[in-house]
């Protein structure tokens, strides 16, 4: 969260926490095929809870999918332990 907060002093974007009665899981994920410079497979993700991000990860492979289609899954496969972990710590 520090790399974060550092980012967004240096820069002119921000971020805004909401605030909402509802409990309610959202994530968006997004996952390239491969990158047009490298070839390489890249994934996002970002899950919210109550309107607020409670996790969320980036990474850039040394591989290619074989699809899109396989790219845009595994983001999901991997994103839920990192979400569960995450609520689980807000719990405690």
């Amino acid at each position: 969260m520090q790399h974060v907060v550092k980012y967004i002093r240096g820069s002119d974007q921000g971020l805004i926490f909401g605030r909402t009665d509802e409990l309610q899981f959202l994530a968006f994920a997004d996952a390239s095929h491969a990158d047009w410079q490298d070839s390489k497979s890249t994934e996002g993700v970002v899950w919210f809870f109550a309107g607020s991000p409670i996790a969320w990860s980036t990474k850039k492979y040394t591989i290619t999918a074989n699809s899109t289609t396989v790219a845009e899954w595994c983001v999901w496969v991997k994103s839920t332990p990192l979400a569960h972990n995450s609520v689980i710590g807000y719990y405690l």
